[in-house]
């Protein structure tokens, strides 16, 4: 990761009121997560489990995403998920990582130092939210 570079940032909101309503910040995760998921990608997001303990699981259908809404603001187990999301990465599938923006850059960082494909820049298909 390079820090010589303007960082990318964008801003929006979900254009569907029930949506917005339903969401903590306007509804953009749910509209990045329809788009990775139409692409045959994952979501990784933080989860309430049953414990109530936040953990940040991998999610592949539309109906997953309505737990991971919401803002948590506590620090979540993220089990396998990083190791999950590589693995996602090296077969070219697209990652949406939805976590704080220490989570988002320590998976920029690792996705940055791990083996993957040289013929291309592997995190081309991670996209992080927080």
């Amino acid at each position: 990761m390079t820090y010589d570079k303007e960082p990318r940032a964008f801003a929006g909101w979900n254009r569907d009121e029930y949506i917005r309503l339903k969401s903590s910040s306007g509804g953009l995760f749910t509209a990045l997560a329809e788009y990775v998921l139409e692409q045959s990608g994952v979501v990784c997001g933080c989860v309430l489990n049953s414990e109530l303990k936040a953990v940040h699981v991998i999610a592949e259908r539309l109906e997953d995403l309505d737990a991971m809404r919401g803002s948590k603001y506590v620090q979540s187990s993220k089990q396998d998920a990083f190791r999950k999301i590589i693995g996602f990465l090296k077969a070219d599938r697209k990652v949406l990582f939805v976590g704080t923006p220490c989570e988002c850059a320590g998976l920029k960082e690792l996705v940055a130092h791990s083996i993957l494909d040289s013929r291309k820049r592997d995190d081309e298909n991670l996209v992080t939210d927080f």
